[in-house]
């Protein structure tokens, strides 16, 4: 990359890779850089209203949310919308909790942001925000608290994976079903981990 990066956010959109924020040991970064695999290359593209490491990046309906963080002083509940068209950032409604450090993944046209951490503690709690309509709802807490939590989504359910929940790493998984807005618990990971990278590769 062009920027060294800590703890920044990153997701896909198209056949690129898109990375924002992030901690390079002395500041926090408003910039946002795409790799294009096609030519092995990196573009540096429009600056976030706000600094952020531990952001949660995630994509809908084309555009390109940025959600929570820290800038260095406050932990943020503020978010980000990013248009590639346009290459500006514009703020939507902020989340009801501040968090950095929580997994954020999209279920259904939602965005879920699970976990994370508010400057005091670990969080258990859910948010969910309707792209359409620009609003926040909560729903189930999970089973644990986890910061630097994994999220991503498969077969309609969405998982949050391992973690750190104030005392310990965490190894365990929990499986959300928004028809029955309940967690599950399922089998956990061989190794605890925290701010490890999710994906799901060919859905089966």
């Amino acid at each position: 990359m062009n920027v060294r990066r800590g703890l920044a956010g990153a997701t896909t959109l198209g056949d690129m890779i898109y990375v924002a924020g992030g901690f390079d040991g002395s500041r926090r970064h408003t910039s946002m850089e795409r790799y294009d695999p096609n030519i092995d290359q990196w573009s540096m593209l429009g600056d976030m209203q706000t600094a952020r490491e531990g952001a949660g990046l995630v994509v809908a309906s084309g555009l390109i949310y940025c959600l929570g963080g820290y800038d260095g002083l406050n932990i943020l509940n503020s978010v980000e919308r990013y248009d590639p068209h346009t290459g500006h950032w514009t703020s939507v409604t902020p989340m009801a909790t501040k968090r950095s450090g929580a997994g954020v993944a999209l279920l259904n046209d939602h965005i879920y942001v699970v976990g994370g951490f508010d400057g005091v503690s670990h969080l258990d709690s859910v948010e969910v925000y309707n792209i359409r309509t620009d609003y926040w709802a909560t729903v189930a807490c999970m089973t644990t608290p986890r910061c630097y939590v994994g999220a991503t989504v498969l077969r309609g359910r969405l998982y949050a994976i391992a973690g750190y929940d104030g005392n310990s790493l965490l190894s365990s998984i929990e499986c959300y079903d928004p028809v029955i807005d309940s967690w599950e618990v399922v089998t956990s990971m061989a190794t605890q981990r925290c701010d490890a990278g999710v994906c799901v590769l060919r859905e089966k």
